[in-house]
């Protein structure tokens, strides 16, 4: 009996020390892994970017040299003998799909050359976007062999010549990185939500990121968690994890374009270093489905906005298709006329009917008169309606 005893207890103490060399191996992993070599932040592996620009190419040698891309954003300077030889430097504009990528990546090839020398590679950031950015938020970075994107740890900004500049032994894909929001401009309809985070994935520098992470939970270390504000001029914000949500008002207002705008504050830099990202969200009416019948005339189509003109089409081959031009949100006027041989016109006014947020039909009242050469001219008077239907996709009149 005392041997099991002695036995079982045995077991336990292996059991448990088992479980806390586990607990501590991926506590100590957690807290002290970190990217080595010269980078300092990475975002997840993406697929490789595809040429979308016209390509530069230039023979540098023992002497050094420079080349810059075709649109003026990207220059490699070679300094004396970091090539034995004459090497056929090449930047090719790229498509980006690093998530914090701003503008095109860039091939630079030769991308299986080392240099001797460290080549620098410098990056314009006055692109459209990104020209009232704080020039502290940039970043320099690479794709690596397993596609994932690796900032490098120093970079040279010079704010008079708004570059920035990077040294590097080796060659890939390049592109210039910062925080940025996801998305940046977007079009919804009334009423309607899109969420918004800011994108920036850099490795964790505390104990609970990397906790985060280890669960699963991309962290962002860019910015200082607790200084971070956002507002918005038209409709309405909630918060989420990492981000917000942005509800659009029941009404299209006048302007219709809201503007999100997120302030943070940068991790490493002084507490007055702020930056601002902002989202255009444009906000158009609820698209609508229109149907409707009168004896044997069809009406159908797609309404984009009702406080546009639009059409109604009709299966009839003697009428043309109603035009409804708006007097006010809900009130109008429509028109037709004839064709095929048969002349005349038809008009009068329309109210919509519904919810401010959801429209149900469109009510018509007038008349009409129209000619056949045979039968003679026609009338006609009356009111009728076509039923709305809130559309599921993008409205394509």
């Amino acid at each position: 009996m005392l041997n099991k005893k002695r036995l079982i207890t045995a077991l336990v103490f292996v059991a448990t020390t088992i479980l806390f060399v586990i607990a501590v191996t991926v506590v100590a992993g957690m807290l002290f892994m970190r990217s080595s070599g010269e980078t300092v932040a990475m975002a997840g592996a993406t697929a490789v970017g595809v040429p979308n620009g016209k390509a530069t190419t230039k023979s540098i040698g023992p002497a050094g040299g420079s080349l810059a891309s075709s649109d003026g954003r990207i220059t490699v300077d070679v300094p004396p003998n970091a090539v034995a030889a004459a090497v056929a430097f090449r930047i090719t504009p790229i498509t980006n799909l690093g998530k914090g990528g701003v503008g095109s990546a860039y091939r630079l090839e030769p991308n299986e050359q080392k240099f001797a020398a460290p080549v620098k590679v410098s990056f314009k950031y006055d692109a459209e976007g990104f020209k009232d950015a704080s020039p502290e938020s940039f970043a320099v970075a690479y794709q690596d062999s397993t596609g994932v994107w690796q900032a490098l740890k120093t970079s040279n900004i010079d704010k008079a010549s708004k570059t920035v500049t990077i040294s590097t032994t080796h060659f890939t894909d390049w592109s210039l990185w910062t925080i940025r929001l996801e998305p940046e401009k977007v079009t919804i309809r009334v009423g309607e939500k899109v969420h918004i985070v800011p994108i920036q994935c850099l490795n964790p520098t505390n104990w609970y990121e990397r906790f985060q992470g280890f669960l699963g939970n991309e962290p962002c270390s860019a910015m200082w968690p607790q200084n971070k504000t956002w507002s918005v001029n038209i409709g309405t914000l909630s918060s989420i994890t990492g981000g917000v949500v942005y509800t659009a008002p029941a009404k299209k207002p006048s302007p219709n374009v809201a503007t999100v705008r997120f302030v943070y504050h940068l991790r490493g830099e002084s507490s007055g270093m702020q930056d601002v990202r902002e989202c255009q969200i444009t906000i158009v009416d609820q698209g609508y489905k229109a149907s409707g019948k009168i004896g044997d005339t069809v009406f159908f189509g797609d309404i984009c906005d009702l406080e546009k003109p639009f059409k109604v089409k009709t299966n009839n081959p003697f009428l043309t298709a109603f035009e409804f031009i708006p007097a006010s949100p809900t009130t109008g006027v429509w028109a037709y006329v004839y064709k095929n041989g048969v002349s005349g016109e038809g008009s009068g006014q329309y109210t919509i009917e519904g919810s401010e947020t959801v429209k149900t039909r469109i009510s018509l009242n007038g008349h009409g008169t129209g000619t056949v050469p045979v039968a003679g001219t026609q009338t006609s008077s009356g009111s009728f309606h076509i039923d709305l239907a809130p559309l599921d996709t993008d409205c394509k009149p």
